[in-house]
């Protein structure tokens, strides 16, 4: 199965989401594809839960059933459910999938913010307060192949979720281990490196047939 590449992007820069917990400015329209059918919603990428939230009147609410999603679209953006309950915004789509999966850290400093978590933080950036004294957001990214269980219909997550590390791709690929380390120790593979991890991605494509 020919591997396509959906999007490109630079990671977030600290800077940009100082005091921003979602991926795009608004809640926007968007389509939640389940095994059986697709259901359109008002989502959003929430980048401390890692998660798509969907507006239910005027809540924002987590996703239910994510063991039973295969993919959500929204913005021309589209994200795979991994193993943890969380999401990935697809970067690479085909027999395997690189995704890249984005959480929100709180820098702390001084002993206001010592108890400020996650959770609470997230619900004080929804009411539109501003940052208490002593947080900083910061914002980290990583990569998660996701092996297709078949060129029709992307896999649900489970055992065929693997971070994009030397480990993950040979736990996806077992049968094939030694053409695969073959392939890094050739082309000295930086799992770090988008292109270096799409040139890797294109090469296991013919074992995911």
């Amino acid at each position: 199965m020919r591997t396509v590449i959906f999007l490109i992007l630079t990671f977030f820069s600290v800077a940009a989401f100082a005091q921003e917990n979602y991926m795009f400015p608004e809640f926007v329209s968007g389509e939640i594809y389940y095994k059986e059918t697709a259901i359109a919603a008002s989502i959003n990428y929430n980048l401390f839960l890692s998660d798509i939230l969907a507006m239910d009147g005027k809540k924002k609410k987590r996703l239910m059933d994510v063991d039973r999603i295969e993919y959500v679209s929204a913005n021309r953006t589209r994200f795979i459910p991994l193993n943890d309950n969380t999401f990935g915004e697809i970067l690479i789509d085909g027999g395997l999938t690189l995704a890249v999966k984005y959480s929100g850290e709180i820098a702390r400093t001084g002993e206001i913010s010592k108890n400020i978590s996650k959770t609470s933080l997230n619900k004080l950036l929804d009411s539109g307060n501003p940052l208490p004294d002593g947080i900083t957001i910061t914002v980290d990214s990583a990569y998660y192949f996701v092996k297709q269980k078949n060129t029709r219909k992307l896999y649900l997550p489970g055992a065929n979720v693997a971070k994009a590390n030397h480990a993950g791709i040979i736990k996806l690929f077992m049968k094939n281990k030694s053409e695969i380390n073959s392939f890094i120790e050739r082309n000295k593979t930086d799992f770090s490196s988008f292109e270096s991890l799409k040139a890797l991605v294109e090469f296991c494509e013919k074992y995911t047939e």
